[in-house]
């Protein structure tokens, strides 16, 4: 036990210095996204909210969507929601993906909402608007004659968010969201059967950190450590996680 504490702090100091590294390394290749559906995307300073930004910078996160966003973008959508927009990553992505479109993007944190539209602006999009609390009823207003993506991650208000109302009233829309079952263990089979009625519905399961940093590349870590990969490509999930893809039936 003598040893415990100093033992802590020594691994909380080496793990604070290959992080202090692997940043330097983003730095000086400019705060771009590397690569994947949103490459060519600018961080307007080291900053995320709520989630990993080393992988978002790499163009891994969330790797499990991009062969479903590979598709969506040859659709021709007119406006796109994003429930729990962060720093604004999906919400400024889809704004360059789809100019055209009009993008709300809503988070209930102030500085995320900041972040967002900084990062808008250093992207020289317009397309963004930006709000903090979205609700049922919000949602059930979403003006559905519009070709729409919504994109939810809300921490577990899911539930709450998706009525069986909102489901119906969003029968022409494409719907995307991360289940949060360590939240509500009825949360994933709740939602699947409130949207199976006018949407054909599948899963889409999470792939464990071990193996992304295994597989997964990027020339800003082909030379590094294990330690080092972990950092860079880990996304520190508490679980195995789903998100539940929601495609209308009508399309």
């Amino acid at each position: 036990m003598l040893f415990a504490v100093p033992a802590q702090r020594f691994e909380r100091a080496r793990l604070s210095a290959i992080e202090r590294r692997l940043k330097n390394k983003f730095i000086a290749g400019g705060l771009k996204v590397r690569a994947g559906v949103f490459e060519g995307l600018m961080y307007p300073a080291f900053d995320s909210s709520g989630s990993c930004l080393f992988p978002k910078l790499i163009g891994t996160y969330e790797l499990e969507l991009q062969s479903l966003f590979r598709e969506l973008s040859s659709k021709g959508f007119e406006q796109v929601v994003d429930i729990g927009a962060a720093e604004g990553y999906y919400a400024v992505g889809f704004a360059r993906m789809f100019p055209t479109a009009s993008v709300t993007a809503f988070d209930l944190d102030p500085i995320a909402r900041e972040q967002c539209a900084r990062m808008a602006v250093y992207n020289a999009v317009s397309n963004v608007s930006i709000k903090d609390q979205c609700t049922a009823d919000l949602l059930k207003g979403v003006d559905v004659s519009k070709e729409t993506l919504v994109l939810c991650d809300c921490e577990g208000g899911e539930r709450e968010l998706f009525s069986d109302e909102v489901a119906a009233h969003m029968r022409t829309c494409h719907i995307i969201i991360e289940l949060h079952d360590y939240v509500d263990r009825r949360l994933t089979g709740e939602l699947y059967r409130r949207f199976e009625q006018t949407h054909r519905v599948s899963l889409i399961n999470s792939t464990p950190d071990n193996w992304k940093i295994v597989h997964n590349k990027s020339d800003v870590v082909s030379e590094s450590d294990l330690m080092e990969r972990r950092l860079a490509f880990s996304e520190n999930r508490l679980e195995m996680m789903q998100w539940l893809i929601a495609t209308p039936k009508l399309d």
